[in-house]
């Protein structure tokens, strides 16, 4: 008896050595740890949090916009400094490098110690510092006054990437319209009186007050990781620079944005509407469009930016130079809420990554320098192109932008939201859990009654220790083989959505970069994968993984 058992034990024996030795060498933590960190952080949802959540984001955004709206206009008061454009860039060029600054500073700012010194800075770089812009040493308050705004808006994303996608969607939307209309509200106050300044020093303090009252345990645990952690948690590079490019491409057209508001107000003498109040306007309807679009039953906001980007915004930058007066105004507003839907996207994609993948917020919002940055290069391209066109700077200032969005942003957006893998949304029976020679059980049901904490496929089952060799082998990251787990039991794209309350972009991506790693195309080349009579498939030269006799 024990010699007919000798052969499948020693092959059971084989692959538990093939398992510890995958650990050994870093590949994957033991069993058990893997079985107990394949669960998503998500914070409780209740209303007192998610309107908390909502104010604040609203108080920082409007007093973000109203800072960096009025920073050139109390210098010109006071130093005599003739020169919007300037002031603009010193000021994005500040906040540019306080991003980067806090990726190399991530480890102490981590800390409680580091968070409280943030608040400092945020209070303290947006309240008393805008009054040193009305002072000979205004040099001095801008850095300070970029550094408080971006410390302001860094501590409520923080707490924004700890919320599920649906209602995070639901609270940008609502922190993008109030923060709107209260730009549009100010803009009908006679210019230069000290209420507006008034105005935008009580919602930073206020939303520095609101950050007093907001508790996020697993903020505080997500702040905890390192941006090496971080970093090599999302081990898929491609995607990671695909981000950071989106970024960096999406502040491009906002920085051309505002660098043809420039063009515009020096060739309308004047005649223009106010900018605050554009810019207000512009922030209620993309807030609106967003608001209504996460309500919409099946509406994919990530296809959009995918498929329409390009023509929404050649349809407003066409019209620009053909239109006057009030008609310049709609058209710019048009445009600036096409950007800020684009950059809300982004928005809402990095607090979800880092949610899903558990990285640091640090990690996460740093990117936004490059975001920072592309405002910069589209702002000093308009201006380089006004210089090489003087004559007809604002049409070939457009025709630019709508060529840059056509050749560089429309692609970025289809390479980081792929197409349908084929196959990938259509559940197919699942992976056999038995070893080959023994009779395989049914597949599992795909169905919706079990609930985020259900059982994965059980530690020290042939398909478990396979699922892991397959994960080591072809570097998946720890969220992507809780994936290729439910890959394997058969669950489709929507119930990864649903389990994990992410968009179906996130889900989709995931997907794809499993596949592509993978190197298959379809669910039946996944289980083709998975049920291999031997490990000969993951072999790589010099080292076997798991040679089945």
């Amino acid at each position: 008896m024990s010699g007919d058992n000798g052969p499948e034990a020693a092959k059971a024996s084989g692959d538990a050595k093939g398992v510890r030795s995958l650990e050994g060498r870093g590949g994957l933590p033991a069993a058990e740890d893997r079985i107990e960190m394949r669960h998503v952080p998500l914070r409780a949802e209740d209303a007192r949090s998610a309107l908390l959540l909502l104010l604040g984001l609203a108080l920082a955004l409007f007093a973000v916009c109203s800072l960096f709206g009025s920073a050139a206009a109390r210098v010109d008061v006071a130093a005599g400094v003739d020169g919007r454009f300037l002031v603009d860039t010193l000021l994005m060029a500040c906040a540019f490098l306080c991003l980067v600054g806090l990726r190399v500073f991530a480890r102490p700012l981590s800390a409680p110690r580091g968070l409280r010194a943030l608040a400092v800075v945020a209070f303290v770089g947006t309240v008393p510092c805008p009054l040193i812009l009305a002072t000979p040493v205004w040099p001095l308050g801008i850095p300070c006054v970029a550094a408080g705004s971006v410390a302001l808006v860094f501590l409520w994303w923080s707490h924004a990437c700890t919320v599920g996608r649906t209602l995070l969607s639901l609270v940008v939307a609502g922190a993008v319209s109030l923060a709107g209309a209260l730009l549009a509200l100010t803009s009908f106050l006679p210019a230069g009186v000290p209420q507006t300044d008034y105005l935008s020093d009580m919602a930073s303090l206020a939303s520095c007050l609101l950050l007093l009252g907001v508790q996020n345990d697993l903020r505080d645990r997500l702040l905890q990781v390192s941006v090496a952690e971080s970093r090599d948690r999302r081990r898929n590079r491609m995607y990671s620079r695909l981000g950071e490019l989106n970024y960096f491409s999406v502040g491009v057209i906002l920085g051309a944005d505002g660098g043809l508001w420039v063009l515009l107000s020096r060739q309308a003498d004047g005649s223009l509407l106010p900018p605050v109040l554009l810019m207000g306007a512009a922030l209620v309807a993309a807030g609106t469009f967003l608001g209504v679009a996460c309500r919409a039953r099946g509406f994919d906001m990530e296809r959009l930016s995918k498929d329409y980007l390009c023509a929404t915004l050649a349809l407003g930058y066409l019209l620009l130079p053909l239109v006057g007066g009030l008609g310049t105004g709609l058209v710019y507003v048009y445009l600036v809420a096409v950007v800020f839907v684009q950059a809300c996207i982004v928005f809402l994609a990095g607090a979800e990554l880092v949610r899903f993948e558990e990285l640091s917020p640090l990690y996460s919002f740093s990117e936004a320098a490059y975001l920072v940055g592309g405002s910069v290069v589209g702002a000093l391209g308009v201006f380089a192109v006004g210089l090489l066109v003087p004559g007809q700077a604002l049409v070939a200032s457009c025709a630019a932008v709508v060529l840059y969005a056509a050749v560089v942003q429309v692609q970025l957006n289809r390479v980081s939201f792929p197409e349908d893998w084929s196959g990938a949304d259509d559940p197919a029976p699942a992976a056999s859990a038995a070893a080959p020679g023994e009779p395989a059980p049914a597949p599992e049901p795909a169905s919706d009654d079990d609930g985020p904490d259900d059982k994965l496929i059980p530690a020290g089952s042939y398909l478990r220790r396979r699922l892991d060799d397959i994960g080591a082998h072809y570097g998946l990251s720890p969220r992507q083989c809780e994936i290729l787990d439910l890959l394997a039991r058969g669950r489709d794209t929507q119930y990864i959505m649903d389990r994990f309350t992410i968009s179906r972009a996130t889900a989709k991506t995931h997907v794809y970069n499993i596949y592509r790693k993978l190197d298959i195309h379809s669910r039946q080349d996944l289980y083709d994968l998975i049920e291999g009579d031997d490990f000969t498939s993951l072999e790589t030269p010099g080292q076997g993984i798991n040679p089945r006799v």
